[in-house]
């Protein structure tokens, strides 16, 4: 690559991207702390076996909730950005709540009728029906706030969006305290402290957008975006598949408690993408359908993928090196296994978050057929690894299947999207990343100490790999220098602040 090519792109893109993502980041992490803070007190008053049926529960409602929504919310930023006049925007809001409200609640309610032959079918006990009641009852609510999640995402509106993150903070800490510590009622207290909670946001929400937009119905436009979405239903199961079945058969083939561990080492291994990926995404997702016009867009888009996954690749290796001491502190010792399945998990969703950018000529171009052919290949490699490699290699062999399916996804991706939109990514920079994150990260895996002294030397680790990240030109001196204007920058504002 020239130099040109590896120059950052238009400021003003970098600029809006970093603020609205670092907004968008801090209403995820206010997210993500709920279940940090949770983490003792699930760990103390939870069972592995426990901990493995809400496991197997999220997975099931997350599995009923693609095709519950009909992948309508994700129609919404295509469609609206598709009108300039402010009525027709409004339409296309009503329409997509109209049309997630009512297909929902009809599925959805289908669905919980079957409560107890899931319950007995996943966990060969009836008493869990009750169980899957409330997660159905939260699941309906929760599309309901996913919908003003995505508008004020549309609207820019971050700060709401971070408010309402920290409403749910405080309101699922002090339910969670209360159904599991204090009325002991486990598993389902937690489920029913997330019911409330969706309540609870889900109405001002809701209310206030739908007084804005109104409540008119198109039905011109409710099958244009069925047409846009229902084909990606197939795709967003399979990608769920990848995701989570692997649960299913550790819950079968080895136990519920294997599933438990596992699952908290998902929950940990895949904060990377909560904190980094997924806010990022929210703001890049609408806005690089915008950047698609500019003269320069391939640049820029090649660009913001370098930058993307050098942060990620950063922020997964201090998950990938203090896994261990953090489960330390903050669990009990029947977790402390699942430290030394994260930073595997940390490597799939790096992968995973590459998909995200190679996929954008198949939404650029509408082409959504072809990311039903992704996810369906994938899942069915996923599914196939799973059955044989679980039994062999237990845990290990889990994730190994989904490493395996997520590099599937991603190369697939990559291979059907080019044709449609070319983008010209430095590989062989992404190459290096790669191989020294994983040289230090299996260094950091072999330091088997105490707490303290593990924090002290792989903090020294960690200092050591940013060293090699700009030895060996990862980092380019220009990107440097534009790290340290920006970390100035930022002082100053700081700085004259706390002066005023």
């Amino acid at each position: 690559m020239t130099d040109e090519s590896r120059s950052p792109p238009r400021s003003g893109e970098l600029r809006f991207l970093a603020k609205h993502s670092v907004v968008y980041g801090i209403g995820n992490m206010l997210s993500r702390i709920v279940a940090f803070l949770m983490l003792p007190l699930y760990t103390s008053q939870l069972t592995p076996f426990d901990y493995g049926v809400l496991e197997i529960i999220d997975t099931s409602i997350n599995m009923v909730g693609l095709v519950a929504g009909l992948g309508v919310a994700g129609a919404m930023t295509r469609f609206y950005f598709e009108y300039t006049e402010r009525t027709d925007q409004d339409r296309v809001i009503s329409t997509i709540y109209i049309l997630v409200t009512v297909t929902g609640a009809l599925i959805i309610g289908v669905c919980a009728l079957g409560s107890t032959f899931l319950a007995e079918a996943l966990f060969d006990s009836p008493q869990f029906a009750s169980y899957f009641h409330v997660a159905f009852a939260s699941l309906l609510i929760g599309l309901i706030v996913d919908l003003g999640q995505v508008y004020l995402r549309i609207q820019q509106r971050s700060m709401i969006y971070v408010g309402i993150s920290l409403t749910n903070l405080l309101l699922s800490v002090s339910l969670n305290i209360y159904f599991v510590l204090f009325a002991k009622e486990g598993v389902f207290g937690i489920l029913l402290a997330s019911l409330i909670t969706k309540i609870v946001i889900a109405v001002p929400l809701t209310v206030a957008i739908l007084r804005k937009v109104g409540m008119a119905f198109s039905k011109a436009l409710a099958g244009d975006m069925y047409r846009f979405s229902l084909p990606l239903i197939p795709s967003e199961l399979a990608s769920t598949a990848i995701a989570y079945s692997d649960r299913y058969f550790i819950n079968h083939m080895l136990s519920t408690a294997d599933a438990g561990i596992y699952g908290l080492a998902q929950k940990l291994g895949t904060v990377v993408h909560t904190l980094v990926t997924a806010p990022f995404l929210l703001t890049y997702l609408p806005r690089r359908f915008e950047i698609a016009k500019q003269d320069d867009a391939p640049r820029t888009l090649a660009r913001v993928f370098d930058y993307h996954m050098l942060l990620l690749v950063i922020v997964t290796m201090g998950l990938a090196f203090y896994a261990r001491e953090v489960l330390m502190i903050m669990t009990t010792p029947a977790y402390y296994p699942a430290a030394q399945y994260i930073p595997v998990i940390g490597l799939s969703m790096i992968v995973l978050a590459m998909k995200y950018h190679f996929q954008f000529g198949i939404l650029y171009s509408k082409q959504t057929k072809y990311m039903a052919h992704v996810n369906i290949t994938s899942a069915v490699a996923h599914v196939t690894l799973n059955a044989a490699l679980i039994p062999l290699l237990g845990l290990w062999g889990a994730l190994a299947a989904s490493l395996a399916a997520y590099t599937c996804n991603t190369v697939l991706s990559l291979k059907k999207a080019q044709p449609l939109f070319a983008i010209r990514y430095d590989f062989g920079r992404l190459l290096k990343l790669l191989v020294l994150a994983i040289l230090f990260a299996g260094a950091g895996a072999m330091v088997q100490l105490g707490v303290v002294a593990g924090i002290v030397v792989k903090a020294i680790l960690f200092v050591a790999f940013i060293g090699a990240l700009l030895a060996t030109g990862v980092v380019t001196p220009q990107e440097r220098q534009l790290v340290v204007e920006q970390v100035g920058s930022l002082r100053a504002r700081i700085s004259r602040r706390g002066a005023q």
